[in-house]
């Protein structure tokens, strides 16, 4: 993960994420620092898929409209970042 943990600002990376994880696919996060986790844990702790950014504005609603429950999406994301089996200890 960038420093700046933008890879959790894409929406296709946090969908394809999202996706490994619903399919059992083993997923590890290797970042830079501990120290640019804290400095970003409190943006990733208010992800919203919403929020997220792509190259053509059509693909977040493209993504959007394959998320039958954007808020259940977003608590997912939550538990798979910082759950106890989460990706961030």
């Amino acid at each position: 993960v960038d420093r700046n943990f933008q890879l959790f600002t894409r929406a296709w990376c946090v969908a394809e994420i999202a996706r490994g994880h619903t399919l059992g696919l083993p997923q590890e996060l290797k970042i830079y620092s501990f120290d640019d986790l804290g400095a970003n844990k409190p943006r990733l702790m208010n992800l919203d898929i919403r929020n997220m950014q792509a190259s053509r504005p059509e693909d977040v609603q493209e993504i959007l409209a394959n998320i039958p429950d954007v808020n259940e999406f977003n608590s997912h994301m939550q538990e798979m970042l910082f759950g106890a089996q989460g990706l961030v200890v």
